[in-house]
């Protein structure tokens, strides 16, 4: 089994309202080792449009193992844990130079084909990609399902795609959907404590240790979105979400459970006060 290296630098623009890397830029991190190891596998992108077929990510799973910040150097290392005829989980990881692991992933992809036709062709041409797979590394586990209801206490935003969240299949980019769930994490604090700096003036920041977000319908230029959000569990110590990404017919493009916890001016996790958890309580579905 072979692992990818691909090195990079953090950038300040990079950087969110806490000062650290904001969430999405994990992804996009993943995304350019990706391309880059399909590159040196001698099946670069531009191969994958002229076989008039889509490669696409259907779920990932992300740990957040500790906070980057900038500047920083750091390395994504990524390698086949499952294949299995057009789809695998390609697990990618991202280390300090000190090899100090700051994130953990699983990107579950596959190949769609664009023509029911040409189905024995890609079969073919998915066997440059995807080879050398470990079966000695178990995916990361995780809960991805949630029966929602609109009757249960949800907070609601819209939202519509913009011409540079697209990629180069025309769709909204994987890591813009990390996006749009912050969006709506972030107007569901909002909603319940409107004043910006509350949280700040304690020192408190909002962070998250875990992610599953599954793709299931792509979006497209201009298109209507909303991002409902669910408080689906709540301790002193961890906060759990369910989101979807709806168009305005109610199909279903994406869902996201997302775990966090508040951290202090130290870095470590801490309880949110009584106060704080009653109005959250308000919100939570039972």
């Amino acid at each position: 089994m072979q692992t990818y290296e691909y090195k990079l630098t953090t950038r300040h623009s990079e950087l969110d309202s806490s000062l650290h890397i904001n969430n999405a830029n994990y992804l996009r991190y993943l995304e350019e080792a990706r391309v880059c190891m399909m590159r040196d596998q001698n099946f670069p992108m531009e191969d994958v449009h002229l076989a008039n077929v889509e490669m696409i990510l259907y779920k990932y799973v992300c740990l957040y193992k500790q906070q980057v910040r900038y500047p920083e150097k750091l390395i994504v290392k990524s390698k086949q844990i499952q294949t299995k005829k057009i789809r695998g989980i390609l697990r990618q990881e991202i280390y300090r130079e000190n090899e100090t692991l700051c994130f953990e992933a699983d990107a579950y992809w596959a190949y769609h084909t664009k023509e029911k036709s040409s189905m024995e062709a890609t079969l073919e041409f998915t066997k440059k990609f995807g080879q050398n797979s470990s079966k000695d590394i178990s995916p990361l586990q995780h809960d991805d399902s949630f029966r929602t209801n609109e009757e249960f206490p949800h907070n609601s935003i819209a939202i519509e795609v913009r011409p540079y969240e697209l990629d180069s299949f025309q769709h909204v980019n994987n890591a813009i959907y990390a996006n749009y769930f912050e969006i709506g994490r972030w107007n569901f604090r909002r909603s319940l404590f409107p004043k910006l700096d509350f949280f700040k003036k304690m020192g408190l920041t909002f962070v998250l240790y875990k992610t599953v977000i599954q793709f299931l319908k792509p979006s497209f230029l201009f298109e209507s979105l909303l991002v409902k959000t669910w408080l689906i569990e709540l301790t002193p110590l961890r906060i759990i979400y369910w989101q979807e990404l709806c168009n305005r017919t109610g199909v279903i493009h994406a869902s996201c459970r997302s775990e966090g916890c508040v951290i202090n001016k130290k870095g470590l996790p801490t309880k949110l006060s009584p106060e704080i958890l009653l109005v959250y309580k308000s919100m939570l579905v039972e």
